[in-house]
């Protein structure tokens, strides 16, 4: 068959090229191509199409059936090259209709033999230093399958070394996506991307004048959640047997960061650090400073700051707890029981001095409502 001689022309080429014989490796690519029209032509051809099957229209391009009409001879595709729908004019408006006889039918065997070959013919073109050639092979080989990762690699190449690292970039960053280990690929990319002019705009948009490199690493900006600061409290020990004055010089202080060998006195009481100690310390929980004991207020002091008459407005329900803290306080605080006595009565003389005034607001709205007034007797 005319299918395999097409076949055996290739392999003939790849043995040249691997040969170093790069115009018998162009004349046996080129001759499977021509083959490879023979054979396609001598297909028998089917009357009507199915969907999803592989054809090429106007001799040129080719697609895959998207929706078929084989009674009013319509038949709609989609791109190979660009993965997208035919239109008539721009993207949106009326799909292309393809008759039967624009379409023919291409097996997945004949598409792999000539996406292959045209692929090596790119290859063969860099190695003859044959820029334009390269890339136009290359953009042959991309009509049929625009994800093809060697061709894109090629046609990157082509373009890079004929002096256009912007456009190089973009199939290269392309070829990236379908092979992202291939060292090669990488290589070049990041060749492209440091020779490529700093207004260039990638076509994904995503780099550009703006510092971002396709496939590049990304910087996280995700915050960093810091503990809070923890107290130091001393010992037991030393806290039942030492007063702070009795402490040595060098204990005086329950934060570690604050110590140092210069001895410089600090504003705060301890001795300051160098700067090159401080920022790195920065970020250590333990370097911040513990807050001292001495400057809280002690228990009885907030207890005896609140007045009766405070717990008298705070409602009944506050009256009672403040009855409970305040019998509570001289366990804990130390008052005495004259004062929790005073402040009883007191408490107890408010609550009567409300009741009775409640009570005569309620009379005097009362005696309004009868309509008596109170200077007239009663008959």
């Amino acid at each position: 068959m005319v299918i395999e001689q097409a076949s055996q022309a290739k392999a003939e080429g790849n043995n040249a090229y691997a040969a170093g014989d790069l115009g018998l490796a162009t004349s046996k690519y080129t001759e499977c191509l021509s083959m490879w029209e023979d054979a396609l032509g001598a297909l028998p051809r089917e009357a009507t199409l199915q969907v999803g099957e592989v054809v090429r229209y106007h001799k040129k391009g080719f697609g895959t059936v998207m929706s078929a009409f084989p009674l009013f001879d319509e038949y709609f595709l989609k791109d190979s090259g660009t993965d997208q729908a035919i239109w008539v004019g721009d993207p949106g408006g009326d799909l292309y209709h393809f008759a039967r006889k624009d379409l023919e039918a291409v097996p997945t065997e004949f598409f792999d033999l000539r996406l292959l070959t045209l692929q090596n013919l790119a290859a063969v073109c860099l190695r003859k230093d044959d820029l334009e050639g390269a890339s136009q092979w290359a953009d042959q080989a991309l009509a049929m399958d625009g994800r093809a990762p060697k061709a894109l690699m090629r046609k990157g190449a082509a373009l890079l070394r004929d002096g256009q690292p912007g456009p190089a970039s973009d199939a290269l960053a392309a070829a990236k996506k379908a092979l992202p280990s291939d060292p090669e690929i990488r290589k070049l990319l990041r060749e492209a991307e440091m020779k490529r002019s700093p207004t260039w705009v990638c076509v994904s948009g995503c780099c550009g004048p703006w510092g971002i490199v396709c496939g590049g690493p990304v910087s996280s900006a995700m915050p960093q959640v810091v503990p809070p600061a923890q107290r130091i409290y001393p010992e037991e020990t030393e806290a039942v047997d030492q007063t702070p004055d009795s402490l040595p010089a060098n204990e005086k202080t329950d934060c570690s960061s604050c110590e140092s060998d210069s001895g410089n006195s600090s504003p705060r009481g301890g001795s300051t650090t160098a700067p090159e100690q401080a920022s790195t310390d920065a970020d250590d929980v333990s370097s911040v400073p513990a807050l001292s004991t001495q400057d809280e207020e002690p228990l009885p002091q907030i207890v005896q700051q609140r007045t009766p008459f405070q717990m008298e407005m705070s409602g009944s329900r506050g009256s009672d707890e403040a009855s409970d803290a305040i019998q509570a306080a001289p366990a804990e605080c130390g008052l005495q029981d004259d004062s929790v006595k005073g402040a009883e009565q007191r408490a107890s003389q408010l609550r009567q001095l409300m009741f009775f005034s409640v009570l005569i607001v309620i009379l005097a709205a009362l005696v309004a409502f009868c309509g008596v007034s109170p200077g007239k007797a009663v008959g």
